[in-house]
């Protein structure tokens, strides 16, 4: 019954959640795709019911709806919906380290058009991108990370000086 929890979802455009099972118990693992880093939640999932799953953290839960076989995450009094992908899906700033920019760029784009709030990391890691492609002389490349800083956090003025020493 616990290997019907175990796979990997999408949590959010941005959040990706594990269930994976190790030596007969599950922990929970949601990650934003930085690299080198522990994921942000990391928890032992603890049986409830057949249905439900308890974590370290208080009011959190999983639970499988029986009629659909859906998962979701409850999160005090928010329910979010995980999305089963499979184990090679990436988000958005793995797209963007890895080069697949117009993937990356759409959905981050379809994230914000939703009303999705995108953090300040999701800019440093647009404005790395762009640094690290100038610092290889590649300016031209590095022009579409610029705009779609902008695009994204017009209000910011790193990205705004970013666009703009690109362009120089």
């Amino acid at each position: 019954e616990l290997a019907s929890f175990a796979g990997t979802y999408r949590l959010s455009p941005i959040h990706r959640a594990r269930v994976v099972q190790t030596d007969g118990y599950l922990q929970l693992k949601i990650d934003r795709g930085r690299q080198n880093l522990t994921p942000f939640v990391e928890s032992d999932l603890y049986p409830l019911s057949k249905t439900q799953l308890a974590t370290d953290i208080s009011e959190v839960f999983l639970e499988q709806h029986v009629d659909n076989d859906k998962l979701s995450l409850v999160w005090k009094d928010t329910t979010y919906t995980l999305t089963p992908v499979d184990s090679s899906y990436t988000l958005p700033i793995e797209d963007l380290r890895a080069g697949r920019f117009e993937k990356a760029a759409q959905q981050l784009r379809t994230a914000r058009t939703s009303g999705f709030k995108l953090d300040g990391w999701i800019s440093r890691a647009i404005m790395e991108k762009a640094d690290k492609l100038e610092e290889l002389d590649r300016p031209q490349e590095a022009l579409p990370y610029a705009k779609l800083g902008v695009e994204l956090f017009p209000k910011s003025w790193r990205t705004h000086s970013r666009l703009a020493y690109t362009y120089e």
